[in-house]
């Protein structure tokens, strides 16, 4: 498929061909026309008339100034979830109505944060402007694209890998205007356009040296350059007037270069280090070299062409220069992996197809094979109808036959409730069965509650010791040792012991000690002291015993 990207400046119509096959595409040809007043019809018909072969697609870019782009992350990867996302989006977004609004958004990336778009939007009156004066040409586009899309579709293919994790600035120049483009990652961050281009410096050489304008292009053409700051010394004062007089409009284009570089830098927190010129102006000598002085940057001019040759074809520094953005239109027509198509001719704007208006007849055949096919697919969607209502019948009689087994009495209107929403049915045997676990739990043998620790460890003191239990804890349920009070328990809770005794004297003191160390694990325990008896008679040595119960301290 051949692919002709149009670009119509001010001076000059620059085309570009591609021809892509398979996902693999080369520059075919580069075609050029110089207008004069009000030629434009003629020329482009004359660059058409030249073509050897009618192109199969024709692609052209609505002016910067006339569109406008987001970068929008989504969190989600359903199609209808972001078109729906989107519009809600762009209705905050953007400042007029979406009746009057045409947009096109393609997918940048996607990973588990969402779906990063980039949408380009316009009004429709301007796409349809813009049609209008294609028509005027004789041309009517089969795609129109954006031109930020279009310098994306030529850097993501032309940058290594290395700078495209980088912000990288653009700045092509023409004869009236200049488009300020930075991408970072594979996404334009700024486009701009600005009314500046190589007529300030033509005007500034015709007011300086008092000559006509047609004059000073011609001077500026063939004698014009800049002077870098590293050679301005070395230079003659008539070289240094007549670089002073070019470089005070230079100065309006590096002040919004700052600008787009200030915002770029707020959107990427990156600073740019790279930068590239293109158009014709660019090629003006020292022009590049002095832009990267003023702004600290590395800048060279952009290869576009040269870049886009997969057979080593070499090109001019002005044909690279000149046909950047005609190549980067004809590159946004060529879909591959990672370059997706954005086209904002869409809807009632889209081309019609030149076969739209064949008779219905040409596809008789083909209507009655696809109506015969169709016959048979519905006899047989009725077929496994009737089939599968009733499986779904004998289904349901055994699922309500269950549900009788499982709740025991169900209502009529119960059952029609559970039939109908298979959700609450699931519902009301989880809890059924949550019921029942919950008895079973309470009514099982709870074989690591205290009452078993304190049985254990009464059966463990022998009958010639005489000890005393006042206080007892176990997890978080403490009790007083008092005949007839069963001591709670709870099964999430820890099993941190506390014991408090009372015995007569020290000997019996140590066997108590040891055996509660068979019962206790990380033991510890409180100095004796002396206390009362709860039962009268003489004092005896109370002590605390604490830490964990041992895996068989509740018995075996």
């Amino acid at each position: 498929m051949r692919i002709l990207g149009i670009d119509v400046g001010k001076s000059k119509i620059k085309a570009v061909e591609i021809d892509t096959v398979f996902g693999r595409y080369e520059v075919h040809e580069y075609h050029e026309r110089k207008l004069g007043e009000g030629d434009a019809q003629a020329a482009i018909q004359e660059l058409l008339l030249s073509l050897p072969k009618k192109p199969d697609r024709v692609v052209t870019a609505l002016p910067t100034s006339q569109t406008t782009f987001r970068n929008i992350l989504l969190p989600t990867k359903d199609r209808k979830a972001i078109q729906a996302g989107l519009a809600f989006e762009l209705e905050d977004e953007l400042p007029f109505d979406s009746e009057n609004l045409v947009y096109d958004a393609v997918t940048l990336s996607q990973s588990s944060a969402g779906t990063h778009l980039h949408v380009s939007s316009t009004l429709s009156a301007r796409v349809e402007d813009h049609i209008k004066t294609y028509a005027t040409y004789g041309i009517d586009p089969d795609l129109s694209t954006s031109e930020g899309w279009a310098f994306r579709s030529l850097f993501s293919r032309i940058l290594s890998p290395d700078l495209q994790n980088q912000p990288v600035l653009c700045i092509h120049i023409g004869h009236e205007k200049t488009l300020i483009y930075v991408q970072w990652r594979g996404m334009p961050v700024v486009c701009r356009e600005i009314r500046w281009g190589g007529t300030d410096l033509t005007l500034a050489i015709c007011k300086r040296y008092g000559i006509p304008m047609d004059q000073a292009e011609k001077a500026k053409l063939d004698h014009g350059f800049v002077l870098p700051e590293s050679q301005f010394a070395q230079a003659s004062q008539e070289q240094k007037d007549f670089s002073i007089c070019l470089m005070e409009p230079l100065q309006a284009l590096i002040r919004e270069i700052r600008q787009a570089e200030l915002a770029a830098k707020a959107s990427t927190n990156e600073t740019i280090h790279r930068a590239y010129l293109s158009g014709g102006t660019s090629l003006l000598p020292g022009l590049i070299k002095r832009i990267g002085e003023d702004l600290k940057l590395t800048t060279q001019p952009l290869l576009s062409l040269t870049s886009l040759s997969h057979v080593g074809v070499t090109y001019s520094e002005q044909t690279d220069a000149e046909f950047a953005l005609a190549a980067g239109i004809a590159l946004s027509a060529v879909a591959g992996k990672n370059f997706p198509i954005l086209n904002l001719r869409k809807g009632g704007l889209s081309k019609i197809s030149e076969n739209q208006g064949n008779s219905l007849a040409k596809f008789k055949g083909p209507l009655l094979s696809l109506s015969a096919v169709m016959t048979c697919f519905f006899f047989s969607l009725a077929f496994e109808s009737v089939l599968y209502r009733n499986k779904i019948t004998d289904v349901n009689t055994q699922l309500e036959k269950s549900i009788r087994n499982f709740f025991g009495s169900v209502s009529t209107s119960a059952m029609r409730n559970y039939l109908a929403s298979p959700s609450s049915l699931k519902k009301q045997i989880n809890s059924e069965l949550g019921k029942n676990r919950e008895m079973t739990r309470l009514l099982s043998p709870n074989t690591r509650s205290p009452i078993e620790f304190l049985r254990d460890l009464s059966t463990s003191i022998p009958k010639d010791m005489v000890v005393d239990v006042t206080q007892f804890q176990l997890g978080a349920a403490a009790i007083n040792a008092n005949p007839g009070k069963v001591p709670a328990f709870n099964p999430t809770e820890d099993h941190t012991v506390s014991v408090t005794v009372l015995v007569s004297s020290p000997q019996m003191l140590e066997r108590v000690t040891a055996l509660m160390d068979q019962k206790v694990a990380s033991m510890s325990k409180t100095a004796p002291e002396d206390a009362a008896s709860p039962f009268g008679g003489p004092k005896k040595l109370k002590v605390v015993y604490s830490g964990k119960t041992k895996e068989d301290a509740y018995g075996k």
